[in-house]
């Protein structure tokens, strides 16, 4: 796991944190994906223990998106109060987002995560899994398939952050999902996986506002501008959605991989 590699640098960096967060992510796939093979009881346990080593990175990767996302507001904001007022913010958030890199990449810290992503790693070795592999992966794939859907219909219902949140993870459950599944039928899986990533991305741009809005102290004008352009995003976000959802998840799969 390259992941184990980073972990042993000196000290982290945004670009290695990113790049552990994506590797956790890529085993996490994996696992949904052999879940109907490996059993319940060692999914959630393999599952929970990515999940937390992932987490003790969320900090640092939320504080740089933040970070990101106000720099696009700088770029379109006028000259005046309010411009004045995002680059004293951008100072404070970018100290804190070098706090947080330095505490994550603790000696301690980069040594108990690596413990933890060896021992999983030595326990899913033992794994036995059948043949052939394409009964196992057209389980995953519905099931992951069938969990976006649910959370469509639920944040098109009820746009919360908390709801778009848990969408976006499930399109990108399916993302990755795609990515495992490719060399079965690369050109149905390339397509797929486009759509997927243009949601994704209008998801996540989402996402990156709405921790903004929850970290930076804005203004009424600015905040009237973020809510805006996240309406706007939000609603292109679901008309994406209803097209990639529109199938039933058997349907789906059948044309993916039959």
């Amino acid at each position: 796991m390259r992941a184990l590699d980073l972990l042993q640098a000196p000290s982290l960096t945004p670009a290695s944190v990113h790049e552990i967060r994506r590797e956790l992510k890529r085993a996490r796939a994996a696992l949904r994906l052999l879940r109907p093979a490996v059993g319940e009881a060692a999914y959630a346990h393999e599952n929970r223990t990515l999940r937390d080593a992932a987490r003790r990175l969320a900090a640092v990767r939320d504080a740089r998106v933040t970070l990101e996302a106000l720099e696009r507001l700088i770029r379109r904001a006028p000259a005046g109060a309010s411009r004045a007022r995002l680059l004293r913010m951008r100072a404070r958030l970018r100290q804190r987002h070098a706090r947080l890199l330095r505490e994550a990449g603790a000696p301690a810290r980069r040594a108990a995560l690596a413990r933890t992503l060896d021992e999983s790693r030595e326990r899913t070795a033992h794994w036995r899994l059948p043949q052939p592999w394409h009964s196992v992966l057209v389980q995953g794939v519905e099931r992951i398939y069938r969990r976006g859907r649910k959370a469509l219909r639920i944040a098109a219902a009820r746009a919360t952050d908390r709801n778009l949140h848990e969408w976006r993870k499930q399109v990108k459950h399916l993302g990755a999902a795609l990515d495992m599944v490719a060399p079965l039928s690369p050109r149905r899986a390339a397509k797929a996986a486009k759509k997927v990533g243009a949601l994704g991305t209008k998801l996540g741009d989402d996402r990156d506002l709405a921790l903004l809005c929850r970290t930076a102290e804005l203004d009424a004008p600015l905040l009237g501008r973020v809510r805006g352009r996240r309406g706007r995003l939000q609603a292109r976000a679901l008309k994406r959605g209803n097209r990639l959802y529109a199938r039933k998840p058997r349907a789906f799969v059948a044309r993916l991989l039959g």
